[in-house]
């Protein structure tokens, strides 16, 4: 944006988002990141979501995406699926990063409203005490483990839960 040198416009799908400037390596010390290495995991949430949409006649999703960072994932469900998002939890822990989500979402002229809630609190938190979510989307920097209890008992019958970590190492042992 004009005027905000520490941020970068960027496009992903149909979405544009503004992402921290940082040098090339992701990191878990950052404010917020923003992994365009995993845009083809992004992309493919769209396509599992459209697909399962025709295959099993759902007609509206209500997602959770409980560690959204730049919320890239969510506006994109919002603008790619063509009203089939019922409603979209969009949440990080960190404040930061919860400032980006909205600031992103007015990038896309996205409305906050009771279908697209913004929150800022602990993921298990937010699972625990919702009413339930079709589609749960886990992306940790770091190992997912501490999270899957959780989001287990937040996901509806028939639902999809969908777990990954930014941080392959994590998962491959090696930290």
């Amino acid at each position: 944006e004009k005027g905000n040198s520490s941020y970068d416009i960027t496009t992903e799908g149909k979405a544009r988002i503004a992402v921290p400037k940082t040098g090339k390596v992701v990191s878990s010390k950052m404010p917020v990141f923003y992994n365009p290495a995993m845009k083809l995991n992004r992309d493919i949430t769209i396509m599992l979501l459209a697909a399962a949409a025709d295959i099993y006649k759902i007609k509206k999703f209500i997602v959770a995406d409980p560690m959204a960072a730049t919320g890239v994932r969510s506006i994109r469900l919002l603008l790619e699926l063509k009203g089939k998002v019922e409603s979209i939890a969009i949440n990080d822990y960190s404040t930061a990063a919860a400032k980006l989500i909205k600031r992103n979402l007015q990038i896309n002229k996205i409305k906050i409203s009771k279908k697209v809630v913004v929150a800022n609190e602990d993921m298990n938190v937010l699972l625990l005490k919702s009413k339930g979510f079709n589609y749960i989307d886990i992306d940790p920097f770091g190992y997912p483990g501490p999270y899957l209890d959780a989001a287990v008992k937040a996901i509806r019958n028939n639902g999809i839960l969908a777990v990954t970590a930014t941080d392959t190492s994590a998962l491959a042992g090696a930290a």
